[in-house]
């Protein structure tokens, strides 16, 4: 099977967690709307991919529409708390965020929003948490979720995020060749991958996986092993 190779606009979203510290605003605003996530990640820095999530509105006690608070797949482990399709803000208003994994609550917590005079969210809360550790997720249900989107659609953004926390617990004087090697041992932890190695020809790791009853071959580049560019090959 020839799988083409898809592109996507991945908003990095660095930005987006950014908490305003004032409501003051010049009459000049910026045009860019500012989003309100929680970023959730395991102890060994990989991001949650969750099942869905809740967002209720505490003061108008109704819970949000999906337009208003998701962002896309959470891949990078950004769950979207407000997005600019929310209206009707105060100065200050709460909202309990509730995230669902393997038919579970794994994380519910309450954050206070506030609207500055352009009209952009920030935190109302002085010391708001926007990072949170998530424990007890079992490994199987980890991986699981992690094998939904092992897919030709969504596996390069998927990479991309789990290479970047991967990268973040490897000494820099390791070596390049052995950073790939690890890689593929924790790419080979998860049944949707089916075979994985490194090609130490072209510093790359070929590695394969099955979407709709037909193995997809691919490979993996990483550039200082926190960038993965996935290119499908026969």
């Amino acid at each position: 099977m020839k799988a083409k190779k898809r592109f996507f606009l991945i908003a990095v979203p660095v930005l987006m967690a950014v908490a305003l510290s004032s409501t003051r605003c010049n009459y000049n605003c910026p045009a860019v709307c500012i989003n309100i996530v929680l970023i959730l990640h395991y102890p060994d820095g990989q991001p949650v991919l969750l099942d869905s999530t809740k967002v209720f509105w505490v003061g108008q006690n109704r819970y949000l529409t999906l337009k208003e608070h998701q962002l896309g797949g959470g891949f990078w482990g950004y769950h979207g708390v407000v997005t600019c399709h929310t209206r009707g803000l105060g100065r200050r208003e709460t909202m309990r965020f509730t995230g669902y994994l393997g038919g579970e609550v794994v994380h519910r917590q309450y954050v206070r929003i506030g609207v500055n005079r352009c009209g952009h969210f920030y935190l109302a809360g002085t010391n708001e948490p926007i990072v949170r550790v998530i424990y007890g997720v079992s490994d199987a249900v980890r991986k699981n979720k992690f094998c939904e989107f092992v897919n030709v659609e969504f596996v390069s953004v998927l990479m991309q995020s789990s290479i970047y926390a991967l990268a973040n617990t490897m000494s820099e004087e390791l070596p390049h060749e052995d950073k790939l090697q690890m890689i593929v041992d924790w790419l080979l932890l998860h049944d949707c991958i089916k075979d994985a190695y490194v090609d130490y020809n072209d510093s790359q790791i070929a590695f394969s996986f099955l979407e709709n009853g037909e193995i997809v071959n691919a490979r993996l580049i990483i550039s200082n092993t926190n960038w993965a560019d996935i290119r499908f090959v026969e």
